[in-house]
This record gives structure tokens, sequence and C-alpha cells, in this order.
């Protein structure tokens, strides 16, 4: 799991669009100080109500930000990355996910799906340097994840969906052991990945006050 693993997020962070303060947090960095929650829309437990593209925020003023399952929905993304790179200190670091294989989902738009190559451009050219961007999951978790919007009714719902969670949990180690098992002994990454999991740092190169 890789926010459980590698989600180092300490100081003052920055959770945008994490208005219903995600269980994600728990895993975060034992020097974290304070979580400032950014949305577009208010909510009891929302601190700042503003877009990514334009943030009330001062330069250099986020140790850390975590941006999860948001990246996808603004139109100018560039725009957010090149905000995230302001506000967050020279040292900081970011946290990032974005879905591959989901459905089309609101909340309130959805417009874009990303491969490791466009996130490592789109970083780049917003003044980030990007520390890792690893694809995670798998084919068979992706079908799970286009399936499950799909299976409806209470009990066969719910029967139909630990079913395909099993397939997807058997499947994953069955598809690697068949790949070694033909004499591939690092399988390179899944072409369908549920997501893909990135980290940031602000770029040395980056003129923070140009």
């Amino acid at each position: 799991m890789k926010v459980k693993d590698d989600l180092e997020a300490r100081g003052l962070v920055l959770d945008i669009g994490g208005g219903r303060r995600q269980t994600y947090l728990q895993y975060a960095h034992s020097d974290l100080v304070r979580v400032v929650t950014m949305d577009i829309e208010p909510g009891p437990k929302v601190d700042v109500v503003a877009s990514a593209t334009n943030m009330p925020l001062d330069r250099d003023s986020m140790d850390s930000v975590i941006c999860f399952n948001v990246l996808e929905h603004i139109f100018d993304h560039r725009a957010a990355l090149a905000e995230i790179c302001r506000v967050m200190k020279p040292a900081g670091e970011l946290y990032g996910w974005v879905p591959f294989t989901i459905g089309v989902h609101g909340a309130p738009n959805d417009y874009f799906r990303y491969t490791s190559s466009s996130l490592e451009k789109l970083l780049l050219e917003s003044g980030l340097e990007p520390i890792c961007i690893e694809c995670c999951g798998n084919v068979f978790l992706s079908s799970f994840d286009l399936l499950r919007p799909h299976i409806r009714g209470w009990f066969v719902g719910r029967v139909l969906r630990i079913l395909c969670l099993c397939l997807a949990l058997v499947g994953y180690p069955l598809h690697v052991g068949l790949k070694r098992l033909v004499g591939e002994r690092s399988p390179t990454p899944d072409p369908s990945p549920s997501g893909i999991w990135f980290t940031a740092r602000v770029s040395a190169m980056q003129d923070r006050y140009g």
C-alpha cells in the first residue's frame, strides 16, 4: 500500500480536496504539525475554500502538499501544479495519486487520465522535480474498479463485488507467477494500472522569486 508505506508528509501540510479528513492522514509522519484542508466547496472540516489553480496562501508556506484523486478534476492542471510549487517550501514534498482505469466520475467534472510519462512532463514543466512515479495495481484490480459501479442490488451485488475482489486479489499473484515462469524475472509495469502514485519536490533550478 503506497500511502501507508511512502506518505511522509510532515510539518504544515496542505491537503488539496481532502474535505472529509481522509483516513490516509493517519499514515503521515510523526512530525506532522497541522493539516490545512482546502476544497472548492465549504464544509465543516474545510479550512480554505479555494481552487487549486489560485490558492490564497503565501509563497513557501507549506512543508508538504497532499493531492489525492484531485488532479484529474482540474482542467487547468498545469496552473494547479504551478501553484503547488509556489506554496511549497524549497525542502517540501508533494504526495499525489491519480486514477488510471476508473469510470468517468464527477466532483464536479472529470477531465483527464495520466500515464507516468505525462505526469513526469507536467511536474517538470511546473517547476517540480519528480522523486517517484509508480504505476500501482494491475489488470485484475482495474477490471474490478470498472465493474464495481455496474454491480447493483443489495445481496446479489454484495456477493458479486466480493467475488470480483477475490478474483482481483488472487489473479495478480498468478499473473506475476506466470510471467516469471516463462522467464520474465522482473515483470514490467502492468499496462493497465489502477492508478499512479507520485512524489515530487521543488526543482533546484526553479526561480522562486523571479
